[in-house]
């Protein structure tokens, strides 16, 4: 049998008839978590090396996550248990933040690939997305898991269809983008020409839609999107949707003030590698930089 998906009891997930797609259907959103195993075996895997692709389509914003679970940790909702990667391109034990920006964020018409390898008494993940390497999630006790089997957890609509490959990628290695323009992931060095109280970051994405269109990532105390369109050599900003957390004084006026700036784009550019983000005269400057990045090691359960 090539295996089917198997649902946690929700109604919300229903499986094709061949098995090998499961779909999330929500009429609103209920602040809950839907979850599949695929099964293609009873004991899962435990030994040797092994590589699933997960199609994605029909997918509502980045809500789902992909990984590996065993049955024990196999639950409804948010009791499900797993190495995890997805949402906003997040690791995730299931329920807890393990490293933030692995990868990209979850989206629809894009495949994402998990490859395990057992080797002595570890056992290594690697995920990639549409064949392009993240490098090593995990690298953790074979024995946290007695029989891995692929997981997915949906926390809004769409559609996961798998297929297992029988050759492992010969390159599992992550290698670093490389962006041109404003685009990229730019660390505050200056604001109002003094170093900023607190780290200040920003992830500026061009759309693959439209044209002359950015995603602006800011992330001070809370993470804050916006959506800005050059036209006519001005910016036209949307957005503004930011995380709820507060902190000391200095920084949320730190955090107030530069979101006042992207508010109010009047100029984004780069000058001798130096991003420069301005309205009107108040300038933030940026330089480049690179999320650190390692392997989950510890049991995250």
């Amino acid at each position: 049998m090539p295996g089917q998906w198997l649902s946690d009891g929700s109604p919300e997930i229903s499986v094709s008839a061949d098995g090998l797609q499961v779909a999330c259907s929500l009429d609103v959103n209920v602040g809950n978590v839907f979850n599949a195993i695929f099964k293609d075996g009873e004991e899962g895997v435990s030994s040797g090396s092994h590589y699933w692709q997960i199609h994605l389509s029909e997918l509502e914003r980045s809500a789902i996550f992909i990984g590996l679970t065993d049955t024990e940790k196999f639950q409804n909702g948010w009791g499900v248990k797993g190495l995890l990667y997805g949402g906003p391109g997040n690791l995730s034990n299931g329920g807890t933040l393990l490293q933030s920006g692995f990868g990209p964020a979850m989206k629809s018409n894009t495949t994402v690939g998990i490859v395990a390898i057992f080797d002595g008494n570890q056992l290594k993940i690697y995920f990639d997305v549409d064949c392009k390497p993240l490098g090593l999630a995990y690298d953790v006790s074979s024995s946290i898991l007695n029989g891995v089997f692929p997981v997915v957890h949906f926390s809004g609509n769409g559609k996961a269809t798998i297929s297992k490959l029988t050759e492992i990628p010969s390159d599992l290695t992550w290698k670093e983008p490389v962006y041109e323009g404003i685009e990229g992931k730019w660390k505050c060095s200056t604001f109002k020409n003094q170093p900023p109280v607190k780290s200040v970051t920003v992830d500026i994405t061009k759309s693959e839609k439209k044209e002359n269109s950015y995603k602006f990532q800011l992330r001070v105390i809370n993470s804050i999107g916006y959506t800005g369109v050059k036209q006519d050599g001005r910016w036209r900003i949307s957005g503004g949707r930011s995380t709820k957390k507060g902190g000391p004084l200095e920084h949320m006026k730190l955090e107030h003030d530069i979101s006042v700036v992207f508010r109010h784009l009047s100029r984004v550019e780069v000058e001798d590698s130096t991003l420069v983000v301005a309205k009107d005269t108040i300038e933030a400057k940026w330089n480049r930089y690179t999320v650190p990045r390692s392997p989950v090691t510890q049991n995250p359960f």
